[in-house]
């Protein structure tokens, strides 16, 4: 190569190398310049206790806080508090539900339960007049439904709500620790013994029937570990595990899924768990995220 040639490239990729690295330091310079305003919410500036059991953020983009002192709504600038004055009776809420009316369940240890629409509280009337103690709360054919356990029956209860007065039925006939999915199923486990509850609500009234599912290989997977109801599926998981398990009672169909590393590499699973439409396994290497059908989205 003639030298005047080769000095011209080498002065060409030496301006290049410059800009490019004025660039980089123009723009980390930009980055260190900026500032972030760091608001802490507590005792001392909206919260009725530090203590906090759960939070959740609305479709609406609010922030909901639950304390033993009741539940506060969060938009950005001010705050709003649910207590015993324009709220629940009980003020000691551990637990909030989104459904798809976008109303917010309130939920906690009492004879009562409501929720809040439009910044306002609505208590539905308790027609069992149970002590009711909300779990796994599921939406099914347009109602709310759940399981309690919390009361002076040995057995557990199904409820359910209609025109804002709730309903309840007895699983005495039932043996298990029940679990609700969205697809108007109920799985019941006790001991070595899993089985499969299908429920149908006709306003005031419920009717169950016990299925003889037809494939148990799976359903031995509830006995241990963790599981929880992920739309239509049920998914159970053992932490340290590479792989969960999800049931589809709906459509008869049950498989094994293994959360995956660049490489097709398995990835070990330490906590799943479901927000909204989408469920997260949270694994050692990565956070792994998967829509209603169960595929992952990347």
């Amino acid at each position: 190569m003639h030298y005047s040639t080769r000095r011209f490239i080498l002065k060409k990729l030496f301006k290049r190398s410059f800009i490019g690295l004025l660039l980089v330091i123009i723009f980390c310079h930009c980055l260190s310049a900026q500032t972030y305003n760091q608001f802490n919410l507590t005792k001392d500036n909206g919260l009725p206790s530090n203590h906090v059991y759960h939070q959740m953020v609305d479709k609406m983009g609010y922030l909901w806080i639950c304390t033993p002192k009741g539940v506060v709504r969060y938009n950005g600038y001010e705050t709003k508090l649910y207590n015993h004055t324009n709220g629940p009776s009980n003020e000691d809420i551990w637990g909030l539900y989104q459904d798809k009316k976008e109303r917010i369940w309130l939920c906690g240890i009492s004879r009562n339960i409501g929720y809040v629409l439009n910044g306002n509280y609505h208590k539905v009337v308790n027609v069992t007049n149970n002590l009711l103690y909300p779990n796994n709360i599921k939406e099914s054919d347009s109602n709310i439904v759940f399981v309690s356990a919390y009361s002076k029956k040995a057995y557990h209860y199904i409820y359910w709500v209609y025109n804002d007065s709730l309903f309840g039925f007895p699983l005495k006939d039932f043996e298990g620790n029940p679990l609700l999915s969205n697809s108007n199923t109920l799985l019941l486990i006790k001991g070595d013994s899993t089985y499969i509850v299908k429920y149908k609500i006709n306003n005031r009234n419920i009717t169950l029937t016990k299925l003889n599912y037809p494939n148990n290989k799976y359903l031995d997977s509830f006995k241990h570990g963790f599981h929880f109801g992920f739309e239509n599926n049920m998914v159970s998981y053992k932490p340290m595990n590479t792989y969960f398990h999800a049931v589809d009672f709906e459509a008869k169909y049950d498989i094994k899924i293994s959360p995956k590393q660049p490489w097709n590499k398995p990835d070990t699973i330490d906590y799943l768990y479901a927000f909204s439409n989408k469920m997260n396994a949270i694994c050692k290497k990565y956070i792994h995220v998967y829509d209603t059908s169960l595929n992952e989205i990347n």
